[in-house]
């Protein structure tokens, strides 16, 4: 059984401004953002449902898309009930010996990123970092451009083998 033992979300936009004569504008561009980037039931980077107050939370905007990502890159190809084809094929990498890990590491960055360029919201994937820790463990950090921001936001997740 394939477990994300550490995700962590960082991004470096979606603040809001404070400052009066600016916040119109700002208030004007957050609900453009957020409209375009919908609005989803918020995640714990264990992906269990977060609660407020005994309530659901809810994340948008960016936040949703980080989420997004970071829901495609946590599951495991093949096991999504409603769509076997979405996730990352870990199970095919985790727990195997390779010859050449530098082989291994490029092919596993191209599932990665034809996953992500699932989301039409990425308009570009800056960087992907594929490092093995060992054979029961994967660690990732992606960087992506968000479509029409002008900015980046980065994820980092490990995946490892529980032997269940």
């Amino acid at each position: 059984m394939v477990e994300f033992s550490h995700v962590s979300i960082t991004n470096d936009f979606g603040d809001y401004v404070q400052y009066p004569d600016v916040q119109n504008k700002e208030i004007s561009k957050l609900n453009k953002i957020r409209e375009y980037y919908l609005i989803d039931l918020k995640m714990m980077g264990t992906g269990e449902l977060s609660t407020e107050g005994g309530d659901l939370s809810i994340t948008g905007g960016l936040n949703n898309l980080a989420q997004a990502l970071t829901h495609r890159l946590m599951t495991d190809r093949g096991t999504h009930p409603m769509d076997k084809t979405l996730g990352v094929p870990w199970s095919s990498y985790i727990g195997q010996s390779y010859v050449d890990d530098e082989i291994i590491q490029y092919e596993l960055m191209q599932e990665i990123a034809a996953e992500v360029y699932k989301d039409i919201r990425v308009q570009e994937i800056i960087s992907i970092d594929v490092s093995f820790i060992d054979i029961y463990a994967i660690k990732v950090e992606i960087v992506v451009a968000p479509t029409g921001m002008g900015s980046t936001f980065g994820i980092a997740l490990q995946v490892q083998d529980t032997g269940g």
